[in-house]
């Protein structure tokens, strides 16, 4: 789902949703500008937040290998890989 975010092959809503750390302003200082990672919106630990689609889906994100974030990976080729890197690690 992240990835039809990032690439608008969803609605407006759901890729207004996922903002990589290089489209904040503030944020363009940090390494993760070059990782092509999303931003993770504050939330409590104790609450319902840190379940929120854009919690949720910027902390997996983020969690994936550099080489699944390229944004020249097409989607045939990243999910082959997703799976891959998925039955690898779990």
């Amino acid at each position: 789902m992240v990835y039809h975010c990032l690439h608008a092959n969803t609605s407006r809503y759901l890729s207004g949703l996922c903002s990589l750390v290089v489209d904040v302003a503030s944020q363009r200082h940090l390494r993760s500008v070059c990782q092509n990672e999303l931003m993770v919106p504050r939330h409590k630990l104790s609450s319902a937040d840190w379940r929120a689609f854009t919690v949720a889906a910027a902390s997996v994100w983020n969690s994936l290998a550099d080489y699944l974030r390229d944004p020249a990976v097409g989607f045939n080729s990243f999910s082959s890989q997703l799976k891959t890197f998925l039955f690898a690690h779990y």
